[in-house]
């Protein structure tokens, strides 16, 4: 099943990753579980396959610095989904960021 971003996954990845609120992605799958209750674990399924789409991003290859970098990997995310909200792209640039720094 392909993910849908709706409120949930948007907020349930902003909390996953740690984005804005911890010096370093967190990925709390546990976080997850404990706010959305019984959604929890598919709020968490939708929020892993995002993440691998975003990962699949050559960026880390090409770029030439980490700006750059992060801005080519929101690009690859955005065109397979044009719809994903701004802060799922830039939570997720966060956390490729930091792996890939």
């Amino acid at each position: 099943m392909e993910p849908m971003i709706n409120d949930d996954v948007v907020r349930g990845v902003v909390l996953w990753t740690g984005w804005k609120t911890s010096p370093k992605p967190l990925r709390d799958d546990d976080l997850i579980v404990s706010v959305f209750g019984n959604n929890g674990y598919d709020v968490l399924s939708q929020i892993k396959q995002l993440e691998d789409v975003f990962y699949s991003s050559r960026a880390h290859l090409v770029a030439t610095n980490v700006a750059e970098m992060e801005m080519m990997a929101i690009g690859d995310f955005v065109f397979i989904y044009p719809e994903a909200a701004f802060d799922v792209c830039h939570a997720f640039a966060w956390c490729y960021s930091y792996d890939y720094k």
